[in-house]
């Protein structure tokens, strides 16, 4: 799992659910100061191997959470990558995981205004055309959306 910033939330529940099905987890969070990073004790709870980056270096590593991207060493063939956070994080996850061929998903967020796909609002650039973010996501696969 890969989160930068309030990208975190979806991960408290999901890596919960990971642990009941004896998943090795490795949680790679980026945030601005210490004051910004989420606590961690749910996720060390959950068997999380943790690895924290911020952009003062109050807390982890100074700097992105793409510094921590070398501590991935797992085969990409049985490593399944999980992002949400600011799009320019989770471009770099993407050209992260497309250089070294792991499979992923990104949970993207969009202001929604209907909730049903039907205003397009929440649209987002994919491969495969605009998909929207309230009825065709919010999670998707991570080498089809287009980040910019």
């Amino acid at each position: 799992m890969i989160a930068g910033g309030i990208g975190i939330a979806p991960f408290l529940m999901f890596s919960d659910v990971l642990k009941k099905k004896k998943y090795d987890l490795m949680l790679l969070y980026g945030g601005r100061t210490k004051g910004h990073v989420f606590p961690m004790r749910e996720f060390r709870a959950n068997g999380c191997k943790i690895l924290i980056a911020t952009d003062d270096g109050s807390v982890g590593v100074k700097g992105r959470v793409d510094r921590l991207f070398s501590k991935i060493t797992s085969d990409p063939q049985s490593t399944f990558i999980y992002t949400c956070g600011p799009k320019p994080m989770m471009a770099a996850v993407q050209k992260f995981a497309q250089q070294y061929h792991f499979r992923g998903e990104a949970a993207c967020e969009s202001l929604m205004a209907c909730g049903l796909g039907a205003c397009l609002g929440c649209s987002i650039k994919t491969r495969s055309g605009f998909k929207t973010v309230c009825y065709d996501g919010p999670v998707f696969d991570l080498h089809e959306v287009i980040f910019e």
